[in-house]
């Protein structure tokens, strides 16, 4: 028996925003993260090779299940908010005349 199949591998966007959404798999209220990362072919769990182009996509707080990026994502607060983290982390890493 061999075991295959495709996995995500991603690393969560730095300053994004952690939203509240119903998870379309277990069906319960979760936070989710962003994610951006490649999908795997795997053979027995070992990543073997790259398939198709980078994505970005959510993760489930509770079964960690990955999901398409839904359009309800509020990048626009997103973007403002990461604008925001950004302007005070060079505030406060800036040499002190």
């Amino acid at each position: 028996m061999i075991l295959f199949g495709i996995s995500f591998d991603g690393e969560s966007v730095p300053f994004t925003k952690v939203q509240k959404l119903i998870c379309p798999d277990c069906k319960k209220e979760a936070m989710f993260t962003r994610l951006k990362g490649k999908r795997f072919f795997h053979v027995f769990f070992l990543k073997l090779f790259p398939v198709g182009d980078d994505l970005e996509v959510i993760q489930c707080g509770r079964c960690k299940r990955v999901s398409e990026l839904p359009s309800n994502w509020n990048l626009e607060d997103e973007a403002a908010t990461t604008r925001k983290i950004e302007e005070m982390f060079n505030t406060l890493n800036s040499p002190q005349n």
